[in-house]
């Protein structure tokens, strides 16, 4: 074999080399929301999923703990105020795309490499009736926006429905928010806010 047929072949198997790694399937781009998201095949993995919705500023996550009733057997999402609410009529048809809003424009309120937390420091199963379940819980929100006049704590305390909808994942249904401290304000002074 001659000097340039050597070279020729030389060159034909490192293209062959390289065309292989090319050819390769690659990976997937990472979804954050996909990331962060588990089936809620538990009622309590929507909490958790809450809780990643917060930290990872997943609004899609966030939204998809709430039933829509274009798809949940016509159960709409409701969301009960504190009674201490500033602004009750702000509440009063306040479901699912409003929720989406809420914590959308929360989001744009924090720089990007602020904190944003969901704590719930106390959760109680009430009552199972099992395609539907009630729970109590307590709970701590810490948003770092970069507004003068909020406070970045907020507690309380929440009754809360989930069901499961026909792909069999729990959703919640009813949000009830129940005001535990005169100092810090609650969830629904943060909506109200947004």
């Amino acid at each position: 074999m001659n000097y340039i047929s050597k070279i020729f072949l030389f060159l034909i198997l490192t293209l062959m080399l390289s065309c292989d790694s090319l050819l390769r399937d690659s990976e997937k781009p990472i979804d954050p929301s996909d990331t962060h998201w588990e089936m809620p095949t538990e009622s309590n993995v929507v909490f958790e999923n809450m809780i990643n919705a917060f930290q990872y500023r997943e609004y899609e996550s966030y939204i998809k703990c709430y039933s829509d009733s274009t798809t949940n057997n016509g159960k709409k999402f409701i969301f009960i105020p504190t009674v201490t609410v500033d602004y009750p009529e702000k509440f009063e048809n306040w479901g699912r795309s409003e929720e989406l809003v809420y914590f959308q424009n929360m989001l744009s309120s924090c720089s990007i490499d602020s904190t944003l937390e969901f704590n719930i420091l106390e959760e109680e199963e009430i009552n199972n009736v099992g395609d539907s379940i009630q729970y109590q819980i307590n709970y701590e929100i810490k948003v770092h926006h970069n507004l003068d006049n909020l406070n970045n704590k907020f507690v309380g305390s929440a009754n809360i429905w989930l069901m499961k909808n026909p792909q069999n994942y729990w959703i919640i249904y009813y949000f009830e928010d129940i005001s535990t401290s005169d100092e810090l304000p609650n969830w629904t002074d943060l909506k109200e806010y947004y």
